[in-house]
């Protein structure tokens, strides 16, 4: 740890960027939904446990480079992203 700037619980965690990333885009309406914060942030954490998820696969599967080429019927679609 760097003595003149201790890591901090906050500042491992990301925690400004991480808390202002929910943007209620019903803010802006004279009625804004109540609802919308929950959503926002369950499904936040579903794609940060989906991301979870694929790294702890991807640490104990083969590598892509050592796996043979596959025919062009059997690529990624572009849409799905590589992790």
């Amino acid at each position: 740890m760097n003595k003149k700037h201790p890591v901090t619980y906050s500042i491992y965690l990301q925690l400004d960027r991480l808390l202002s990333s929910q943007r209620r885009v019903t803010e802006e309406r004279a009625n804004p939904s109540h609802d919308e914060m929950l959503f926002i942030i369950v499904h936040q954490v579903y794609e940060l446990w989906f991301k979870e998820i694929i790294a702890d696969l991807a640490s104990f599967l083969i590598p892509r480079s050592k796996l043979p080429a596959l025919s062009p019927e059997l690529t990624r679609p572009p849409w799905i992203p590589l992790y």
